[in-house]
């Protein structure tokens, strides 16, 4: 009697440990799975919201120029763009935003075909700054700190090494 009421005792405390250990792994999965499509819009450049907007006006991801950063640099190179990771290259930035949709993110970097092929040309170069953690600019009165990611998605070889990364966790 009191041994078997002990083993059921037992084997029922068991299985709620494992259904909740079951239920830590789900989750687990799930957000690797979030991460992995994270990843994939990425590399297409932008959100999901921001490409059907950048369609719409015409414009182009900046960061897509970037694809063929190596992953050595792809932290540096993320790290000097800064917010610019997600900046649109339109033509005529007055012409985007008069064309820019209601149902568009509300904030948005937009920047020209000149200042982008600078951005490219320049993004492996000496930053400004160096020696301090992370790439250093000034802006007018004001200046950004950017430190380099930890894992950058900049670049497809870094969402590839990236992505390796996730899928063996």
């Amino acid at each position: 009697g009191d041994a078997l009421r002990a083993v059921h005792a037992f084997a029922e405390r068991r299985a709620a440990e494992t259904g909740r250990a079951v239920l830590e792994v789900e989750a687990t999965v799930r957000e690797l799975g979030r991460s992995l499509d994270a990843l994939d819009d990425l590399g297409r450049g932008l959100s999901p919201a921001l490409q059907k907007a950048a369609e719409a006006v015409g414009a182009t991801p900046l960061v897509a120029r970037f694809e063929d950063v190596d992953v050595e640099r792809a932290g540096a190179v993320e790290a000097r763009l800064g917010p610019l990771v997600e900046a649109l290259v339109v033509d005529d930035a007055y012409d985007a935003a008069e064309a820019w949709p209601e149902d568009a993110p509300a904030h948005v970097w937009l920047i020209d075909e000149r200042a982008a092929r600078e951005r490219v040309e320049h993004a492996g170069g000496v930053t400004e700054g160096e020696g301090v953690a992370g790439f250093l600019a000034q802006f007018g009165d004001a200046w950004r700190l950017t430190r380099p990611p930890e894992s950058p998605v900049v670049g497809r070889a870094a969402r590839a090494a990236r992505r390796a990364t996730l899928e063996i966790a």
